[in-house]
Parts: C-alpha cells; structure tokens; sequence
C-alpha cells in the first residue's frame, strides 16, 4: 500500500476502504470496548439493587456527556490536522496534539473545579439538614 496517490487516477471504493482500515479497526475496537463495559457494569449492578441501578444511570450519563464531549474535541483536532497536512503546513499541523493538551488539561482541571465545589456544597448542605432536624 503506497502512502502517496498519482494525481490522475481516482480512488476507487476498494482503494478507498484498503486505505481507511488499519485505521478504523483500532476506532471500531475501543467503541465496541465502551458499549460492553457499560453494558456489563448494567448487567452486573441491576443484580445487585433497583436504587443502585439508578445511580448507575445517573452517573453513566455524566459519564457519557463528558466522553462524547471530549470524543468531540479529539475528532474535530484530528480534522484540523488533517487540512493542515493536506494543504502542506506541516510546521501549523505538528502543534496540533499541543493544543488539544492544552484542552483536555484546561477541562480536566475545571471538572475538579467543579466536582470540589460540588462536594463542598454537599457536606455544608449535609450539616445545614443534619442541625435543622
């Protein structure tokens, strides 16, 4: 498989899908390792309590909000990149992955951000109950 393309010559659909799938594999693996590891953690936690399957629920759709948003983030980088590559700016699409860094740690740290304040209202909410009671 040659890694550059004749100018004249059209890819076919063949050529198209020879191309795309020692690349697509590895997508198509860790997508169907996501769909089972929720679908055991269901299976495994609706044997065990009705309130502790709720509470899966709820954190699986936080858990998918923020992997769906990254996932997002990740794919629209690897565009760009791509564009870059493909108009010859390697020296604009090596800094690519530096800024999609730049990204997850910025997120990364507002989620604790947010997950700490969160905890912190929980147990100043959890003190206010427990001495109104």
């Amino acid at each position: 498989m040659s890694a550059t393309i004749s100018a004249g010559a059209p890819l076919t659909w063949r050529d198209s899908a020879a191309r795309i799938l020692p690349l697509a594999w590895p997508v198509f693996i860790a997508q169907l390792a996501v769909i089972a590891f929720g679908t055991l953690d269901t299976l495994l936690v609706a044997r065990y309590a009705a309130l502790d399957l709720a509470a899966l629920a709820v954190g699986s759709a936080a858990y998918i909000t923020v992997f769906i948003g990254f996932m997002g983030v990740v794919v629209a980088a690897v565009f760009v990149a791509g564009i870059l590559v493909g108009a010859d700016s390697m020296s604009r699409a090596v800094n690519v992955p530096t800024y999609i860094a730049d990204v997850i740690v910025s997120v990364s740290l507002l989620s604790m951000l947010v997950a700490t304040m969160a905890a912190q209202y929980r147990i100043v909410f959890g003190r206010r109950a427990a001495h109104a009671g």
